[in-house]
């Protein structure tokens, strides 16, 4: 027997969150690094989510490049 379902409900509409607000260290070294690599307005159009394997290493290793730029040991 197969239970009917009802109507779908609505997910109630979340805010929409500012890919950039986070203001860690590391969040600022992030959006340094989206700037520089020319990601910014497809990181604010889809989120960090929307960025391709390749561009996440790009951004990857340009934090780390910076950190090590900004913290030398």
């Amino acid at each position: 027997m197969v239970k009917a379902k009802g109507p779908k409900k609505e997910k109630k509409g979340k805010k929409e969150k500012d890919p950039f607000e986070d203001v860690s260290p590391m969040g600022l070294l992030k959006r340094e690094a989206a700037e520089r690599l020319g990601l910014v307005e497809k990181i604010k159009s889809g989120g960090w989510g929307s960025l391709s394997a390749a561009e996440n290493g790009r951004v990857g290793a340009l934090v780390n490049k910076l950190k090590k730029e900004t913290h030398p040991q």
